[in-house]
C-alpha cells in the first residue's frame, strides 16, 4: 500500500470515530490522492492491460466505477446505471476526464444487459473488451459476468475484470484506500477442462466431430488428463469415416480398441463397450480391401458396409436438406450394389457386351421406354439402368422381381436426373421423389446381398453403423 494513502488512512478513522461524516471526510480527505495514485499506476492483476473498450455496472459507490476505469485505461467507456445511480454519471466524467456513455437500465433487468454487451461488442469487432462487473445490484453484476463468460466463447477479446481489495476495514465497512486492486478474472472457457468437454459433447451429440475433437485435445491440455485424446480419436474416426477417409478411420479405430484394452479403461463404460469398436473396425477394414483390391466376388462384406455406409451418409445429408449431396450418395450406393451383382455373372460394366446380350438389351429397353429400337443407345460403359436392364436379360430373378416395366421407366427418368444434376454433367437440381427412388432400389438390394451373403450373423450389426451413444464418454 501506498505509504501517504497508510498514514492518511489512519487520521480517516480517528476523524470518523470522532463523529464526522464518512463520506464527505473520504471525498475530502482520501479520494484525491486515491484518484491521482490510480490515474499514474493502476494496480492490475495479473498484469497490466490496456483495453480499448469497457462497459461498467454502477451502484452507490461510483469510487469503485471510478477505479474500475482507470484499471482498464480504455478510452470509449460505457456506464450501466439505474435511475437511482444516474446521479453519479458527472461524478465519474470529472474524475476520469473522459466521455461516458451512459445505459439506463432497471436495478434487475438482465436482458438489457446481454443485449447491450452484444450490441457493443459487435461494433467493435477485433478491439479488447472489459465487462466491469464491480459495482450495481447483484442482478446486475451477475448479468454482467455471466454474460461476459458466455461471449467471451464468441469473441475471445473480452474479458470479465472486478476491483477488489486486499484489506477490509470491518469498522468502517469499506475497502481500506490503496489496497484496491483491478482483477482480470480468468475465464471458466480457459482454465476448466469440463467446459471444453461440455462443448465436445454438444459437437458430438450433433454429428459434428471434427470440431468434437478440437475440444477434447483442449480438455487434455487443461486437465493434463490422457483420456480425452482416446475420446478425440474416436471423434477423428468418425469424421473420416463419414467423409469416406476409409484409411484413416481403420488406422484410428485400431488404435482406439487398442487403447480401449488397458487397465485404465478396465470398469469405464468405453471400455466395457470394446467389443462395439472392434466390430466399427472390422467393418472398416472390410471397406478398406475393397477399396484397395476391388474384389466384388470375395469380399461381399466390404460391398455391403460401404453401401450402407453411402446410404447412412446420403441419410445424414438428406436431414440437413443436402439434396445433391443425398442423391450423389444414393446413386453411389446403387451403383456399387449392381456391380457386385454383375460380378455373379462374371460381368463387369467395362466388358466388351456379346451381340446376343446388346440385341436383348435394345429390346427391353425400347419397350421399357417405349421407343424405336433403332433410336436406342447403348454406350460402351454401362451405365445404372443399362446395367440393370442387362441383369434383368441375364434372368436375375431377384432383379425380375422387384423392377416391374413401370418401375424399371422410373428408374430410367430418375437416373437421368441425376446425371444432369448441377454435381455431374448439367445444371439441374435433383427430384427429391426421384432420390427417394434411387435409394429405395439401392436399399432392396443391399437387404438381398446381407441374406445371400449371409451377413447377418449379428443382430446388432446395423448399430455399430452409427456413432457410439454420448453416455459412454462420461467421465
Amino acid at each position: 500500500m501506498n505509504e501517504q494513502l497508510r498514514k492518511l488512512w489512519q487520521e480517516y478513522k480517528e476523524k470518523v470515530k470522532a463523529g464526522q461524516d464518512p463520506r464527505t471526510l473520504y471525498q475530502k480527505m482520501i479520494w484525491p490522492i486515491l484518484l491521482d495514485f490510480w490515474k499514474k499506476s493502476p494496480v492490475v492483476e495479473p498484469q497490466n492491460f490496456q483495453f480499448d473498450v469497457s462497459i461498467h455496472t454502477l451502484g452507490t459507490s461510483p469510487e469503485a466505477t471510478t477505479l474500475a476505469i482507470l484499471g482498464t485505461r480504455s478510452s470509449e467507456v460505457y456506464v450501466i446505471h439505474t435511475p437511482e445511480t444516474r446521479k453519479y454519471l458527472e461524478q465519474i466524467r470529472r474524475d476520469v476526464e473522459l466521455e461516458l456513455y451512459p445505459i439506463e437500465i432497471e436495478k434487475n433487468d438482465v436482458v438489457t444487459i446481454y443485449k447491450k454487451i452484444k450490441e457493443v461488442v459487435e461494433r467493435n469487432i477485433g478491439k479488447t473488451v472489459a465487462l466491469d462487473m464491480t459495482s450495481g445490484t447483484k442482478a446486475m453484476s451477475a448479468g454482467m459476468a455471466s454474460g461476459g463468460f458466455f461471449f467471451r466463447r464468441f469473441f475471445p477479446n473480452m474479458r470479465v475484470v472486478y476491483v477488489d481489495n486486499d484489506e477490509y476495514d470491518e469498522e468502517l465497512r469499506r475497502p481500506v484506500a490503496g489496497s484496491e486492486k483491478l482483477v482480470i478474472l480468468p475465464s471458466p472457457h480457459e482454465v476448466l477442462g469440463d467446459v471444453d468437454a461440455f462443448f465436445a459433447l454438444e459437437h458430438y451429440s450433433k454429428g459434428e466431430f471434427y470440431e468434437a475433437q478440437r475440444y477434447f485435445r483442449e480438455t487434455t491440455k487443461k486437465t493434463k488428463d490422457n483420456r480425452y485424446d482416446v475420446l478425440a480419436d474416436i471423434c477423428v474416426m468418425y469424421h473420416a469415416w463419414y467423409s469416406l477417409d476409409i484409411k484413416t478411420a481403420f488406422k484410428k479405430s485400431r488404435r482406439i480398441v487398442e487403447e480401449l484394452q488397458t487397465d485404465t479403461w478396465l470398469n469405464h463404460p468405453l471400455g466395457k463397450s470394446r467389443g462395439f469398436f472392434e466390430t466399427q473396425s472390422k467393418i472398416l477394414e472390410a471397406i478398406k480391401t475393397l477399396l484397395e483390391e476391388k474384389d466384388y466376388t470375395r469380399n461381399k462384406f466390404g460391398v455391403f458396409a460401404l453401401a450402407k455406409t453411402l446410404l447412412k451418409k446420403s441419410e445424414k445429408h438428406e436431414m440437413h436438406g443436402e439434396t445433391i449431396l443425398t442423391a450423389l450418395c444414393a446413386y453411389r450406393a446403387l451403383e456399387l450394389l449392381l456391380q457386385e451383382r454383375l460380378s455373379l455373372y462374371n460381368l463387369t460394366p467395362d466388358m466388351s457386351l456379346t451381340g446376343e446380350d446388346k440385341i436383348a438389351i435394345k429390346r427391353e429397353m425400347s419397350k421399357i421406354l417405349q421407343k424405336p429400337e433403332d433410336q436406342v443407345e447403348i454406350h460402351d460403359k454401362l451405365g445404372l439402368f443399362e446395367i440393370a436392364i442387362l441383369l434383368i436379360v441375364r434372368k436375375d430373378v431377384y432383379l425380375q422381381e422387384i423392377f416391374d416395366q413401370e418401375k424399371l421407366k422410373t428408374l430410367s427418368f430418375a437416373l437421368q436426373s441425376r446425371n444432369s444434376s448441377l454435381l455431374i454433367h448439367g445444371f439441374d437440381f435433383p427430384n427429391e421423389k426421384q432420390v427417394e427412388y434411387i435409394k429405395e432400389f439401392a436399399r432392396e438390394l443391399l437387404k438381398d446381398l446381407e441374406i445371400r451373403a449371409r451377413l447377418r450373423l449379428d443382430p446388432s450389426i446395423d448399430i455399430c453403423f452409427e456413432k457410439a451413444g454420448l453416455e459412454l464418454f462420461k467421465m
